[in-house]
């Protein structure tokens, strides 16, 4: 997939007299962003890393505090509503940009975790300071999406997309500094610009390679999340949801396990009117050309996963939605 020619759209209500019920926003809101403005900064350190390492710029900045600025915080909106009842699904974007990234940086790319459990105690505690009864979900193990699992770290033939055996052997692609990877590691999507201009590629499979797109010859870190990034990635997934869950357990919230789900949604996929969907790129059905966001049937089985839990804790009896 490439991006569609032009530039992008115009928010429609970025000038609405009044607050947001809605505070999904594009360009990766954070935990510390749903009490505080001043995100613009970390956004654009963030872009500067990337582009550094070779990866083109990702978070639309320009978007990412556009809402906040204008109106307050996304909590203090919220509040300004007088809320009877609030669903909070905040963590994926403190820990994911290190994983499209490829660049674990506590800090950067990674909420610390005592940051992001202050951030999130303060927006739970304010939004439920009225009364509110709460739903939450906690967060997936973002390395797993098809954004990281559909280039393989091995050469492959390009006419049948098969991995290519030298003496019955893997031919690994090279790494940041010229080092093999292994097969534990994850390519992303954005290495396959690079592949195409035999960046990565060991010779001799590999006639030369454009020193426009690396200067090396090799694939850059920020297409590459090795295996102690990964185990990185995961133990901050970990402690993140062992805070949501404490904090849904103390508030008396309701909680959807989106991590087991996901697990269970990308290992075995789902069939649903005798369609079978799965988690493969393009063609699985599960996730969108982007490779990690939702595509609007999960978005409706997300929702579902919502409504159980909140069904389960509130003996409410609100309908499922009909997919």
């Amino acid at each position: 997939p490439i991006p569609i020619p032009g530039p992008p759209g115009v928010p429609l209500n970025a000038d609405l007299e009044r607050a947001y019920d809605n505070f999904g926003m594009s360009g990766g809101i954070r935990a510390s962003d749903l009490t505080t403005v001043d995100g613009e900064e970390t956004c654009e350190a963030i872009n500067d890393i990337f582009v550094g390492l070779g990866a083109p710029p990702r978070l639309g900045c320009d978007r990412l505090n556009l809402v906040l600025r204008d109106q307050g915080t996304a909590v203090a909106q919220a509040l300004s509503l007088e809320p009877t009842f609030v669903a909070l699904w905040v963590g994926g974007n403190d820990v994911l940009r290190a994983a499209l990234g490829g660049t674990v940086i506590d800090g950067i790319t990674m909420t610390p975790v005592e940051d992001f459990e202050f951030f999130y105690r303060a927006a739970v505690d304010d939004l439920t300071s009225g009364g509110a009864d709460l739903a939450v979900a906690n967060v997936p193990n973002v390395a797993d999406v098809p954004f990281m699992n559909t280039v393989p770290p091995v050469l492959v033939d390009p006419e049948t997309r098969e991995p290519v055996l030298v003496g019955g052997q893997f031919v690994p692609l090279l790494g940041p500094g010229g080092d093999p990877l292994s097969l534990g590691d994850k390519v992303t999507l954005l290495a396959t610009t690079y592949l195409a201009a035999g960046c990565g590629i060991p010779d001799p499979f590999r006639p030369g390679y454009d020193p426009n797109v690396c200067e090396d010859g090799y694939l850059p870190g920020s297409v590459v999340l090795d295996v102690s990034e990964q185990a990185q990635v995961g133990a901050r997934v970990d402690a993140f949801n062992a805070i949501i869950a404490d904090v849904a357990n103390e508030y008396g919230a309701a909680l959807f396990d989106f991590q087991s789900y996901f697990a269970d949604l990308n290992a075995n996929g789902i069939n649903l009117g005798g369609i079978e969907y799965t988690s493969d790129f393009i063609t699985g059905g599960l996730v969108s050309f982007d490779a990690f966001h939702p595509p609007p049937l999960v978005s409706a089985l997300l929702a579902n996963g919502f409504i159980e839990s909140i069904n389960d804790t509130f003996g409410s009896n609100l309908p499922l939605v009909d997919l």
